[in-house]
């Protein structure tokens, strides 16, 4: 997570992370626990900019179609919402994910 929040970093000045938050899966078939933390960032990039900067990551990271079949997820970066367009609303409505927000402020 650290390389991710790095890379990010260089990509999106002013970025800011969120603490670490231990989950449960949703919709994945892993019985391991997953750390999730959230960022906000301001930028000019278009919203396929962004997703595409957060693909290049994943990929250099290890993050793999068959891996993620399996359940094996090295790294993933959802873009939730872009300007005023929510993009991922059943996301943004998960409990930990709005205390990872609200503590930043959000």
């Amino acid at each position: 997570m650290s390389e991710a929040s790095t890379r990010l970093s260089q990509y999106f000045p002013g970025i800011r992370f969120s603490e670490t938050a231990e989950t449960f899966p949703i919709a994945c078939p892993s019985d391991e626990t997953f750390l999730n933390r959230v960022a906000v960032a301001y930028t000019g990039k278009s919203v396929d900019e962004i997703k595409l900067l957060c693909k290049k990551i994943e990929t250099d990271l290890g993050r793999t179609e068959s891996s993620r079949q399996k359940g094996e997820i090295a790294i993933d970066i959802d873009l939730l919402k872009w300007d005023d367009t929510i993009l991922k609303a059943s996301d943004l409505e998960r409990d930990y994910i709005k205390k990872l927000l609200a503590a930043l402020g959000e």
